[in-house]
């Protein structure tokens, strides 16, 4: 059984684990840049609760339960939220001091077992609950062969092995689909290997060029022609969820493995 602690132990330990994590000088204050993503994990740790009230929610698959998260936080503002959250908190200094007293606001008495503490360690550390996700390990892998350059972060052409692979998949199985029911005789079985190739190739050019913009689009969350980690998590959830749907009612679809194996042979 998971060790409980008091509130008072809850608190030093959180403690420790902000100051690790967020208090990048070691100073024991912290600037807006610190305090805004330890908030932002903080409020969506907050609207879970409310959310998982509603049945809607709670039996919600998780790419449904992340759009409602993301709706909720736009309608609630929560931006000024933590602006004003700081503002009320900061000293003379302009930076709010991380003691105890300011980490009880987190645990809010709450008696946290060893477990939830450490979960909260890899939430300041990745932006992401690892201990309620299981692809985040997977996720961070995909996100590091993609990053060819080490920058931290993935450029288009960086993200476009992970469209092709995306794309390989998407027209074998529409190939598939479109040929299943041909007999041996068909125009399709008796073309040439390399011309079916072809095809299939210029299929997968075609997925490429209409997805790859529409991708950067959606998850290039401020613009910038890069996707964060942050961003780049949400793209490859969906292809994680994307790969789970369509093997629901058949043969597993392995979508996932395509990216990687598309990823690994860009950097060859």
């Amino acid at each position: 059984a998971p060790s409980g602690m008091t509130p008072e132990e809850a608190n030093e330990a959180m403690l420790q684990v902000m100051s690790e994590m967020v208090d990048k000088n070691g100073d024991g204050r912290l600037d807006f840049d610190e305090f805004k993503p330890m908030m932002k994990i903080y409020i969506e740790m907050y609207l879970q609760d409310l959310l998982m009230e509603s049945e809607e929610y709670r039996v919600a698959p998780p790419k449904e339960r992340r759009r409602m998260m993301d709706e909720r936080l736009q309608e609630e503002n929560f931006d000024e939220e933590m602006v004003n959250a700081f503002d009320e908190a900061k000293g003379e200094d302009g930076k709010v001091t991380l003691d105890v007293e300011f980490v009880s606001r987190f645990t809010d008495g709450t008696v946290w077992t060893k477990e939830m503490i450490d979960a909260q360690r890899v939430v300041l550390k990745d932006g992401h609950d690892a201990t309620k996700d299981a692809d985040t390990e997977a996720i961070q892998k995909m996100f590091d062969l993609a990053d060819v350059d080490g920058s931290g972060q993935v450029s288009v052409e960086e993200l476009k092995p992970a469209i092709v692979g995306f794309g390989e998949m998407m027209a074998h199985l529409t190939i598939l689909e479109e040929h299943a029911g041909d007999d041996d005789d068909s125009e399709w079985n008796r073309m040439p290997r390399q011309e079916r190739e072809k095809v299939k190739r210029e299929e997968v050019e075609r997925i490429v060029k209409e997805t790859l913009p529409v991708m950067m689009e959606r998850f290039d969350k401020d613009a910038d022609g890069v996707l964060t980690f942050e961003e780049f998590y949400e793209f490859a959830k969906e292809m994680f969820n994307t790969e789970r749907e369509m093997s629901e009612d058949g043969p597993k679809i392995n979508l996932v493995d395509s990216i990687n194996r598309a990823l690994k042979k860009a950097r060859t």
